[in-house]
């Protein structure tokens, strides 16, 4: 196979600041497989791995003869043209040395992930942790898209349902799994009340809706917030009760005053019980939640329209 015969005609007439031009750059195996034998010319142990800045004068890397090695490609006109689309966006070539730049590790890591091509499923299991509003386990799934649920079986709450890449849930044991979509969760919720998108960095609005919202048989057991991204779009709706949740100064308050501190965010009563958030007025939308230690220790937060927390008062 020829070089001309392997270059997509696109190429040539892509703009180069188009998003289909830097998609277009990775559409191909053997560019893929070029940035494969870059990603994992690293050491991987990260007791072993040197800190290295990305503007070091002296790039790890390799060679071009242990590149196309590597990425095992015979037809040296075709590696060189694939290799060209690829040096000065995902790769970074100091004299004979051919590294990723930091878009390249990116791109790497989306491979390994498998977030734009990989399709894992899970079959549904229960969990021990109760719904917040009928009291039944609830059961965990990871159907399709990538997309992980936590919902009651009896009355259709669902407390979570996020994005977790297939490579996440390959060779974990269940418990590991409800782990990091315990951690995934409260990191995305946490940045994304703080105005950054989880995605993109992008501006994130909030705003509460006071009456728990349903459809397609989902059902909202506390009023939700809508925490929308400006400039991607990415949405996350979750409870009010799960945005007071990743507040430090609650955080430290059941630090405080759990005998279980380090438990799931969902199993926290004031996290999806319906009886633990109260609209407070309308007129400014002020929304209180009711947070409750295991010793008794009790919180009054208020929230307001744009999911802000405005007080936080010992009762």
């Amino acid at each position: 196979m020829t070089a001309a015969s392997d270059r997509d005609a696109d190429d040539e007439d892509e703009d180069e600041t188009t998003p289909a031009a830097a998609f277009s750059r990775l559409a191909n195996d053997t560019r893929v497989e070029i940035l494969r034998a870059l990603g994992d010319s690293g050491e991987r142990d990260p007791r072993q791995m040197p800190y290295k800045p990305f503007d070091t004068d002296e790039p790890e890397g390799l060679s071009y003869a242990e590149l196309r090695a590597r990425a095992d490609v015979a037809d040296s006109g075709r590696f060189n043209y694939h290799l060209g689309q690829l040096v000065d966006h995902f790769i970074e070539k100091s004299g004979d040395t051919y590294r990723l730049s930091w878009l390249g590790v990116l791109a790497f890591r989306f491979v390994i992930a498998g977030v734009l091509h990989d399709q894992v499923t899970v079959d549904p299991f229960e969990t021990d942790s109760l719904c917040g509003a009928c009291e039944t386990p609830l059961e965990a799934c990871y159907p399709s898209e990538q997309l992980f649920f936590l919902q009651c079986p009896d009355c259709g709450s669902r407390p979570v349902g996020i994005d977790l890449p297939a490579h996440a849930v390959r060779n974990r044991s269940h418990e590991e799994l409800l782990r990091v979509v315990d951690r995934r969760e409260r990191g995305q919720i946490s940045l994304l009340s703080d105005g950054i998108c989880y995605w993109c960095a992008g501006r994130v609005e909030a705003a509460v809706h006071p009456s728990p919202a349903s459809r397609a048989g989902v059902q909202r057991t506390q009023p939700t917030v809508t925490l929308l991204c400006q400039d991607c779009g990415g949405v996350r709706f979750p409870t009010v009760g799960t945005v007071v949740a990743t507040d430090p100064r609650i955080v430290a308050f059941l630090v405080n005053h759990a005998d279980d501190c380090d438990r799931f965010v969902w199993e926290w009563p004031f996290t999806t019980a319906p009886d633990a958030v109260t609209v407070a007025s309308t007129d400014p939308l002020r929304v209180r939640v009711d947070v409750e230690g295991d010793d008794g220790a009790q919180l009054r937060v208020v929230v307001d329209d744009s999911g802000t927390i405005t007080t936080v008062d010992s009762r």
